[in-house]
């Protein structure tokens, strides 16, 4: 029995059987590592116009003695040379066929070997001579064997520019910074009618990378979808007050799932068996606060609305009621609304992680919200450390502490910002001067902390007169303000918009400090932010003209005017211990980066 020749005869039989397949296999076709090939049309039909062929798909038949037809997958070995000669034709359909002893039954395995594919196994496998490939039972509806062919001749098409390429990932393209789009789709023959997604389930698939200039490169082989979701722009409301304004969708082969928020999903599963909602507290405080109370509010009117579309909530049985656990969520969330109104108080600004909050994080909860919401002495340390910064979860908050008159072991706590105390600054030299005590602040607080509001620290600032002692200390504050702005990468604005309020007070009321280096500060200060006016490069101007005594006022200004071989010269006449202090002032930044 002639295997090979009772493969292609399989081959042509089943191909046969389509209304858009042409097979051109040959018996002991001796054309190197093909044995024809299969015509794809793009109408169905017995007898097809040239107009209407989409490809001809180069094929390969091996054929193979086996009595068990009912495996669904198989491995095959293939020569190298004959991988190289696929993918300098663009691909391959390579086909093996079981034959069975008496030869009367078969089962014909296939897989379509692409440019994608063929480059990594290539690329892969060094010297070694053969390559083991796993290939499919081809399916025996006729429409499902030409949509086989289909999908072959629409990816070596799509794949041709991948032939000259080195194999690239999603991630490699995405670095590049040149991917205007991902895009994947199906071949099906023309006719039926079932949901795209439905039939990705099951079948393979390409995502394609599209690059300038129109070309697309293939970048992921999938063999099937597991999961597909799309967002819906949508209000969802109860009683008129709305929540969200999206849901989710997503779409498995045996379910039906919609997200609401971060914790609420209903899913539908393909048996018709509805799990209505279900519940799990997760996510930001925020996004707790907005489940919670929908949950309660949507469960209670047994009904929300999705835009214009009523949503009843057929909750009648009492377990399923039970499982929601009303009275326990309001508790939860009138807990979670305290701690809402505890951080904004604080003038907390980023999200509480509330997935990551320990018990120890919730015991410091409840003592701020006793103390500063309630107003209320509790126990604290306070190790000498009337400002700390105390960590919750996925946030550090800097607080101020004042001790009990009496019990020494009680404190109050107040938000750091806009605590109800002055501060008595006192020098080495024996002077001493009252100002806030938000002059004390530095740099790496800045940048840690999310309760500090600048714009309030400076109005509290600028609340007490400036003297000589004070006026120094007043000057480094911007400077460490500036700093902070510089190492948050320039993504800080609450902090540089602070910054040239302060520094604007400092260079119209600040007596002391010279007026070069108040001017320099300024204008260093508003040129993080934009390009300095007129009047800014007069004055920086007038400071050069002025012969400051200062070299690095010199150095500054140069640089700030973009005369970098001035600065450059004024920087190589100060002493080494003067540049590196001068290394250290922020506005060294504004080196060129060359």
């Amino acid at each position: 029995m002639n295997v090979e020749m009772m493969g292609v005869e399989f081959v042509r039989l089943a191909i046969s059987k389509t209304d858009y397949l042409v097979q051109n296999i040959n018996d002991n076709d001796r054309e190197p590592s093909w044995d024809g090939n299969v015509e794809v049309y793009r109408k169905a039909g017995d007898v097809h116009s040239k107009e209407d062929l989409t490809l001809k798909v180069p094929v390969q038949v091996k054929g193979h003695k086996e009595n068990n037809l009912k495996k669904k997958s198989i491995t095959y070995s293939v020569d190298l040379s004959d991988l190289r000669n696929y993918l300098n034709v663009g691909g391959t359909t390579f086909l093996v066929v079981y034959v069975n002893e008496d030869g009367e039954k078969s089962q014909i395995y296939y897989n379509n070997l692409l440019p994608f594919e063929l480059k990594r196994m290539i690329n892969n496998y060094g010297h070694q001579k053969t390559k083991r490939i796993t290939l499919k039972a081809l399916p025996k509806n006729k429409n499902d064997i030409a949509d086989v062919f289909l999908f072959a001749a629409t990816h070596i098409k799509k794949q041709l520019p991948a032939i000259s390429c080195d194999p690239v990932s999603m991630d490699e393209l995405i670095k590049t910074g040149q991917v205007t789009s991902f895009s994947f789709g199906y071949t099906r023959v023309p006719g039926e009618k079932e949901n795209p997604f439905d039939y990705l389930f099951d079948h393979e698939t390409y995502i394609y990378a599209k690059l300038p200039w129109g070309l697309e490169l293939p970048v992921e082989h999938l063999s099937q979808i597991t999961a597909t979701g799309t967002t819906c722009d949508c209000p969802i409301s109860v009683n008129g007050v709305q929540f969200y304004s999206e849901y989710q969708i997503e779409q498995k082969k045996d379910s039906f799932t919609v997200k609401l928020g971060k914790g609420i999903k209903s899913i539908t599963k393909r048996n018709g068996d509805t799990n209505h909602l279900t519940f799990t507290p997760t996510g930001t405080l925020s996004e707790r606060i907005t489940d919670a109370d929908f949950i309660i509010q949507a469960i209670e009117a047994e009904c929300f609305m999705v835009g214009d579309v009523l949503c009843p909530l057929n909750i009648n049985d009492k377990k399923e009621l039970e499982k929601f656990k009303l009275d326990e969520r309001k508790r939860q969330l009138q807990w979670l609304k305290v701690v809402k109104s505890l951080l904004d108080t604080l003038w907390v600004t980023c999200e509480l992680d509330m997935d990551s909050v320990t018990d120890e994080d919730t015991e410091k909860l409840i003592k701020l919200a006793q103390s500063v919401l309630q107003g209320k002495f509790v126990e604290w340390d306070l190790r000498d450390n009337h400002f700390p910064e105390i960590n919750i979860a996925n946030i550090i908050v800097k607080l101020c502490v004042l001790e009990h008159e009496e019990n020494k072991s009680l404190c109050r706590l107040f938000p750091y910002t806009d605590a109800p105390i002055g501060y008595h600054l006192k020098y080495a030299s024996g002077e001493a001067a009252d100002t806030s005590y938000h002059i004390l602040l530095k740099k790496d607080s800045m940048l840690r902390c999310c309760n500090i509001n600048f714009s309030q620290l400076v109005e509290k600032i600028k609340a007490y007169p400036i003297t000589e002692e004070l006026s120094g200390s007043l000057v480094w504050l911007l400077l460490e303000m500036l700093c902070a702005y510089d190492e948050s990468g320039d993504k800080r604005d609450d902090i540089l918009d602070a910054a040239i309020e302060f520094a604007t007070w400092l260079k119209n009321t600040d007596k002391f400090t010279p007026q070069d280096l108040l001017d320099l500060n300024y204008c260093q200060t508003v040129a993080r932010s934009k390009n300095l006016s007129d009047n800014d490069i007069k004055t920086l101007h007038s400071i050069i003209e002025a012969n400051p005594i200062r070299k690095d006022v010199y150095v500054g200004t140069y640089l700030l005017l973009g005369d970098y071989v001035s600065a450059k010269k004024h920087y190589e006449d100060m002493e080494d211990g003067e540049r590196k202090v001068f290394d250290d002032y922020p506005i060294s930044r504004f080196w060129p980066k060359s």
